[in-house]
């Protein structure tokens, strides 16, 4: 993970006035992150932000058991919202590639 532009474009969005930064969104590359990964870009981004602008973050897998963990996990580093995608409408997705 390239840390220092993530940071750069964390405070781009914010300079153009975004009302909150997305990490690990239901369309980019969260659900090939390691779990690891994903909760330390998403604890990268909050400390970033520094309460700015909310900082929604994505905990949606294949396995429901497991995007619960997830969430419980990111829920304890200060995110405001947690978006999880239900793993139907994502393996649908995943189908049509």
């Amino acid at each position: 993970m390239d840390y220092e532009t993530f940071g750069e474009l964390i405070e781009f969005q914010i300079s153009e006035g975004t009302d909150a930064i997305i990490v690990a969104g239901t369309t980019g590359e969260s659900s090939t992150m390691p779990d690891d990964e994903q909760v330390a870009v998403i604890k990268f981004a909050i400390d970033r932000v520094a309460g700015r602008v909310p900082v929604i973050a994505g905990s949606g897998v294949n396995d429901t058991a497991h995007s619960i963990r997830l969430s419980k996990e990111i829920e304890k580093l200060g995110t405001r919202c947690i978006i999880s995608s239900n793993t139907i409408l994502h393996q649908k997705l995943v189908n049509k590639v």
